[in-house]
C-alpha cells in the first residue's frame, strides 16, 4: 500500500446551533463587562435630560440619573463620551458615533 492510502480522513463535527469558532473568539474579544452602572444598558437606552456647559445629565433605564462629559464610558459595547453639545451628546462607539438628543414630546 502506498503512502496516500494510509493517510486517514479527519471529519470535524460542529453543533449546528452554535456560531463557528472565528466568530465566537470574535465576541467574546468585544464583550466589555461593564464596570460601572453606565455600561449595563445598551446607548440608545439612555435618555439625555439637561446640559449645562461641557456636562450633560442621562436617565438610565433604571430610573437613575448620572451627569457624564467627555471621556465617560457608556452602553454595553465600550461607547466613550466624546462630545457634549447644546442639544445632544456624542458616543463614540467602535466606528460609529451615536447621538443622544432631547426626546420630542
Amino acid at each position: 500500500m502506498g503512502r496516500a492510502a494510509q493517510q486517514e480522513t479527519r471529519v470535524i463535527v460542529r453543533n449546528p446551533f452554535q456560531p463557528p469558532p472565528a466568530v465566537t473568539r470574535r465576541l467574546l474579544a468585544e464583550k466589555v463587562a461593564p464596570t460601572t452602572p453606565l455600561q449595563k444598558y445598551a446607548v440608545e437606552a439612555f435618555v439625555l435630560k439637561g446640559i449645562v456647559a461641557d456636562k450633560a445629565m442621562v436617565l438610565s433605564p433604571d430610573g437613575e440619573i448620572y451627569i457624564v462629559g467627555k471621556g465617560t464610558k457608556i452602553g454595553k459595547r465600550g461607547g466613550v463620551v466624546v462630545g457634549v453639545y447644546k442639544d445632544r451628546l456624542a458616543i463614540k462607539r467602535g466606528d460609529e458615533v451615536i447621538y443622544l438628543s432631547f426626546p420630542k414630546e
